[in-house]
């Protein structure tokens, strides 16, 4: 009898490991790619690595801006203790529905009514001050 599950394995076998082989090039290229590019910017703007400091980092002007933003992202992570809860994440509100539903309203109404309780509260006081000076 034969056994058509090795019949197959044996069949793609060959095609899995030349997968395999082309998911290894490319992570590994991509690891050796990055580590070369830390290497650089090292090496380049002469940083010490064990001797960071966020006001030595802001110092030089880099033209390249992949590795500008790999400055900023580590002196964001030098001084995370500095600027800790000073972003506070509200979230976002999405407004869905058909074509025609008053979306754009929607959310625009949601805007207004965030102020409206205010602009009602000083309307009322400026109508309360206006009748007592009017009356005196």
């Amino acid at each position: 009898m034969i056994d058509m599950g090795s019949v197959v394995g044996n069949m793609f076998a060959p095609v899995g490991a030349f997968l395999g082989l082309v998911i290894k090039i490319i992570v590994c290229g991509g690891c050796a790619l990055l580590f070369g590019a830390l290497a650089y910017f090292f090496i380049r703007y002469r940083f010490n690595l064990l001797r960071l400091r966020a006001d030595d980092l802001r110092a030089p002007y880099i033209k390249n801006k992949w590795l500008d933003l790999f400055r900023w992202l580590l002196v964001d992570f030098l001084e995370r203790d500095l600027h800790r809860g000073e972003f506070n994440k509200y979230g976002f509100t999405f407004y869905v529905g058909r074509q025609g539903a008053g979306k754009r309203l929607t959310s625009e109404w949601a805007t207004v009514s965030a102020y409206s309780a205010d602009i009602a509260q000083r309307d009322y006081d400026y109508r309360a001050t206006a009748k007592v000076s009017s009356s005196v």
